[in-house]
């Protein structure tokens, strides 16, 4: 990706902001799920060279890689490319992508005094890389540009193993520690 992006009509470009101002647009905003990805192949070609993890890690593959739908499929926005566990390295859990399982950390969080091992999240230091993929995103996408993020239970599920993400565990036991002062813990 050089210079800024054109070629898109000023309705496609504006088309999911004035969506979600409630304005008139011209046809419904469309984006999907996980629209970078194995359908497209120019990722599959990405992905002969590069995991997961390296496309996450080095700001112009993460920004081509989110923009290639936008010029291949025509969508509404475009989706940062990242996996919601990419943020927890910088909050001490360390965290492998693992081709064809997904995620698996490495020492989930089993008990109150392993919170204790976390560390405040800065997200500079944690996350440089994707933080500039989406400078480049912001400065030559033709279209808005949509960051995503776990919600806390999903995070915290990701956390509190021994599954990884994709496993069919779902349960997550909320309880109340008297040792850190009744706060509720999440223990699996």
């Amino acid at each position: 990706m050089t210079g800024a992006r054109s070629g898109a009509s000023s309705g496609r470009v504006d088309r999911l902001l004035r969506a979600l101002d409630r304005e008139p647009v011209d046809a419904t905003p469309i984006w999907f799920m996980r629209q970078a990805g194995r359908s497209l192949p120019a990722y599959r070609r990405i992905r002969e060279r590069a995991s997961l993890a390296d496309i996450v890690g080095d700001a112009a593959l993460c920004a081509e890689v989110s923009i290639q739908p936008v010029d291949l499929l025509g969508v509404d926005a475009a989706i940062v490319f990242a996996d919601i566990t990419t943020p927890l390295a910088g909050i001490g859990v360390e965290v492998e992508l693992i081709e064809g399982v997904g995620p698996v950390i490495e020492r989930p969080i089993s008990d109150v005094a392993d919170l204790d091992l976390l560390r405040a999240f800065d997200a500079e230091e944690a996350v440089p890389a994707l933080l500039e993929a989406i400078s480049i995103l912001r400065r030559e996408s033709p279209v808005p540009v949509i960051g995503f993020a776990g919600a806390p239970f999903t995070v915290a599920r990701a956390n509190t193993g021994p599954c990884t993400v994709r496993s069919t565990c779902a349960c997550i036991t909320v309880k109340v520690e008297p040792s850190n002062g009744g706060d509720p813990v999440i223990i699996s």
